[in-house]
């Protein structure tokens, strides 16, 4: 009697394991579908915003090379990067990535997103990177769990809170894992006795409330004079883009920018007003500054682009970046958010190697792959065989 039910019991399962399968590849591409129209609205928005006489014009045979070099890894090659990059940039090419092709393909061939997401964890930091590296941690929450800078357990958040109050002026908190675009970072300022923050006081009741189970707090990291210029109330960061290759895994540097925070911004995030200052291969600001609604700038805080050029210890950011970057096993291509602090020593605030935005990059500064173009098409055609769309 038992066998029955147990044989009806297996068929129905792999029947199950089959409309499962199949409603998992659905997902995966409505996912891709989703993400490739939102890149496309914003796109289309920013250049609907510019004026037609800044518009370049890609002649037919300039969209057909650009159907052509990356209809090796897509069939689905929208030609408005053609027409929305060049405009910004200057620069004449069919190597431009398309904004959804990025997402959807490239960045998911190129990074493992299963394990970038733990090694994105800024609570995980400390423990992969060399500390001088990084803003010091005051205290961290970590899947529920209280600790401090070095990872002791934590039993009286409050009082530790309030020795923070007495030796820091000013402190930044902000969630461990996905907090890109600024979101949800928070600076906290102290009366001597406790923190507060938009005229909360910040103890272990208010970080539960407004962070839940995964954050960190890092004393405030005072910039260099020299990049407080671009703007006073944001930690003012290089967004430096690392690849590493998958013909030899060397590390290279594809290319930078400034991002500066808007005005009163404590974050420099260029989705919350800020704006982006294209850099050129030698480490010099190019000129091409634009906004996340592609506005042209040539003025930056106190800065006048067109006429200051250098970049402080851009040098050094740059041989750091590329460090950092031969230690990420699972990652080929990150952008790294770094600062130069006020005693001119280089500090990491950020490593980013999944949902890399490089639109603004690319409007900027032109084609984020530059040499690597051709490989990685290869590359990424020869994966197509064995990739999933990611769920996102």
């Amino acid at each position: 009697m038992e066998k029955i039910p147990y044989r009806l019991f297996c068929y129905y399962r792999k029947a199950f394991g089959f409309f499962y399968r199949g409603c998992k590849k659905l997902l995966r591409k409505a996912s891709a579908h989703h993400t490739h129209t939102g890149c496309l609205i914003v796109g289309r928005k920013i250049l609907k915003a510019l004026p037609d006489a800044s518009r370049k014009q890609p002649s037919k045979d300039d969209l057909q090379r650009y159907r052509n070099k990356w209809g090796k890894v897509s069939s689905n090659i929208p030609v408005l990067y053609m027409h929305l990059f060049p405009s910004f940039s200057g620069v004449d090419s069919a190597d431009y990535v398309p904004d959804t092709l990025f997402f959807t393909h490239v960045e998911p061939m190129l990074n493992n997103v299963e394990y970038s997401r733990s090694f994105a964890d800024k609570n995980l930091y400390s423990l992969l990177v060399d500390k001088s590296v990084l803003p010091e941690v005051l205290l961290r929450k970590i899947h529920g769990s209280w600790f401090d800078g070095e990872y002791n357990r934590v039993v009286d958040t409050d009082k530790l809170l309030e020795d923070i109050a007495i030796r820091h002026s000013k402190v930044i908190i902000k969630h461990a894992v996905a907090s890109q675009g600024g979101d949800n970072i928070v600076a906290a300022e102290s009366d001597g006795n406790s923190l507060t923050s938009g005229g909360a006081i910040v103890n272990a009741e208010w970080l539960n409330e407004t962070f839940g189970d995964n954050f960190l707090l890092q004393a405030y990291v005072s910039q260099h004079v020299f990049y407080k210029r671009f703007n006073a109330s944001s930690l003012n960061t290089l967004r430096v883009y690392t690849y590493r290759s998958v013909i030899d895994d060397s590390v290279h540097v594809l290319s930078a920018m400034l991002r500066v925070g808007g005005e009163g911004s404590v974050v420099d995030n260029i989705s919350k007003g800020g704006k982006a200052c294209g850099i050129n291969s030698e480490g010099r600001l190019n000129g091409n500054v634009c906004d996340v609604y592609g506005n042209f700038h040539n003025q930056v805080g106190q800065v006048n682009v067109n006429q200051e050029r250098e970049l402080y210890m851009y040098q050094e950011v740059t041989d750091k970046a590329r460090e950092l970057a031969g230690k990420q096993f699972y990652t080929r291509l990150i952008g790294f958010d770094f600062c130069v602090d006020k005693a001119g020593e280089v500090k990491l605030i950020e490593l980013n190697n999944y949902d890399v935005g490089v639109d603004i990059l690319q409007m900027c500064n032109g084609p984020l792959f530059g040499e690597f173009t051709d490989e990685i098409i290869d590359y990424c055609q020869n994966q197509k065989k064995h990739f999933r769309f990611v769920i996102r």
